[in-house]
Formats: structure tokens, C-alpha cells, sequence
């Protein structure tokens, strides 16, 4: 058996096998590589995850432009709606006929139906159509 020299724990080796030497440089840079990697792995990760919560925000935010546009329209519609039975209201037409344009209800005389040789287009209720 061959006997090997101990030195002490804190004294170095003055040589070092250029072996050795190259085994441990190629561990270390291996291990930097994959630090390296994993860090950049990481990095993009987090960007993606940023990208994607900044992409979630901005659909929120037009969902509510949306529901704000939508609820616009539904009151535009609603008032239009009321203007518009206003505006066919009977009592307005009947108001406007009279008052602006100088209108009356027909007298006999002006009924078409009441002139001799022509005949009711428009049958009156409960009267049987002739054809």
C-alpha cells in the first residue's frame, strides 16, 4: 500500500494536475451555462406573465366600454321610442291637421262613398265584401 502525505486544511497545493484543473473549469462553466440559462428562462417567463396581465387588463377595460356604449344606446332607443309615440300620438295628428294645416273632418258630401258609381274599396266593419 502506498502512503499518501496528508497536508493540512489550510494548506494549498502548490501544483495542481492540469487535469484536475480542467475538470473542475469545465464543471464550473457548466454549471454558469445553466444559471445562465435558468435565468433567462425566468426572465422570460416573468415578461410573458406581465404581457399576458397587461393583455387581461385591456379586455376588461374595453368589455366596460362595451357595457358603457351599450347601456348609451338601450336610454337612446328608449327615448326615441317615446318620441316617436309621441309624435304618432292621435291626439297630436288630429291637433296638427286642425290648427296648422286648416283641416276638418269630411262632410257627407266629400265621402266618396256617398257619390253615385263608386263603389266602397274598403269594406266597413261587420259589412260583407262584394267582389
Amino acid at each position: 500500500m502506498i502512503r499518501v502525505a496528508q497536508t493540512p486544511w489550510f494548506a494549498t497545493p502548490r501544483v495542481r494536475e492540469p487535469q484536475a484543473l480542467n475538470k473542475t473549469h469545465r464543471a464550473k462553466s457548466a454549471f454558469v451555462s445553466y444559471l445562465i440559462f435558468l435565468i433567462f428562462l425566468a426572465f422570460t417567463c416573468s415578461l410573458f406573465y406581465i404581457w399576458s396581465r397587461i393583455q387581461v387588463l385591456n379586455v376588461g377595460y374595453e368589455i366596460n366600454r362595451g357595457i358603457s356604449l351599450q347601456e348609451k344606446l338601450t336610454e337612446e332607443n328608449k327615448r326615441l321610442t317615446l318620441e316617436m309615440a309621441v309624435l304618432k300620438s292621435p291626439v297630436r295628428l288630429e291637433g296638427l291637421a286642425k290648427n296648422e294645416y286648416h283641416m276638418d273632418l269630411p262632410r257627407k258630401t266629400q265621402l266618396l262613398s256617398d257619390i253615385v258609381g263608386v263603389e266602397k274599396t274598403i269594406p266597413v266593419m261587420g259589412e260583407v265584401s262584394r267582389r
